[in-house]
């Protein structure tokens, strides 16, 4: 119960955004009841954005230290980016359907979205397979980082996209008139329960990888003293 009013705060963050969201805000007038997507879709992506950010951050610091401790931040940051952008892809085609008539367009904007969603994905199946041991010269940790750092580096292109190729994806928030008041105080509302659900799912997957590399150094050493035994 170490974090208990995280949990408590992200909570009622939520219940109450959600209420406001779908009772309070009206349907938008040409989108109708599916633009209330947009109000997970974006905050999804700022969460993804801010979890890489920070995880490619502490991958950098592990280059230059060789710390466990800032792997083990890492890696909490890059599975909650990856999360996210998950929630990010599938959002997307479900509001773009009804919308532009299609689930998918390699719109750039999408696209670097995606180029971002394939290598969280990338370091994910890493980081599985190149499991750091005694011994292993932190390969998975090593190799992860680096493509932390390459995905963070398609984050500028993801956001100024729009501006760069001129795609059919909205840019409503840069727009002083983009968004009715109510709605910009709905979006404001879900962002921040979304970044404290996402701060709680990266505390969760920290404890979970210290957890799991702790049990695997057990079953290290019990394996080496069970053969030195022998």
């Amino acid at each position: 119960m170490k974090y208990w009013f995280l949990y408590f705060v992200t909570f009622l963050s939520l219940l109450g955004s959600l209420l406001y969201v779908f009772l309070e805000l009206p349907p938008e007038i040409s989108q109708g009841y599916v633009q209330k997507i947009f109000f997970f879709h974006v905050p999804s992506a700022f969460a993804m954005y801010f979890a890489l950010i920070s995880g490619a951050i502490l991958s950098g610091i592990f280059l230059f230290e060789r710390k466990q401790i800032y792997d083990q931040l890492a890696r909490a940051c890059l599975y909650t980016a990856t999360f996210f952008s998950i929630l990010v892809i599938i959002s997307g085609p479900i509001w773009a359907k009804p919308i532009w008539g299609v689930y998918w367009t390699w719109d750039p904007r999408l696209t670097t979205t995606f180029v971002v969603f394939i290598l969280l994905v990338g370091y994910c199946f890493i980081r599985a397979l190149f499991q750091d041991r005694e011994g292993s010269n932190h390969r998975g940790s090593l190799i992860g980082s680096i493509v932390a750092l390459l995905a963070v580096l398609d984050v500028p292109l993801v956001h100024y996209s729009v501006k760069l190729w001129r795609g059919v994806h909205p840019s409503v928030i840069q727009k002083s008139d983009g968004l009715p008041e109510n709605y910009r105080m709905g979006l404001e509302l879900m962002v921040l329960s979304i970044l404290l659900l996402a701060g709680l799912t990266t505390v969760l997957f920290y404890k979970l990888i210290k957890i799991s590399e702790l049990k695997a150094d057990l079953l290290s050493r019990a394996l080496k003293s069970g053969g030195k035994n022998a």
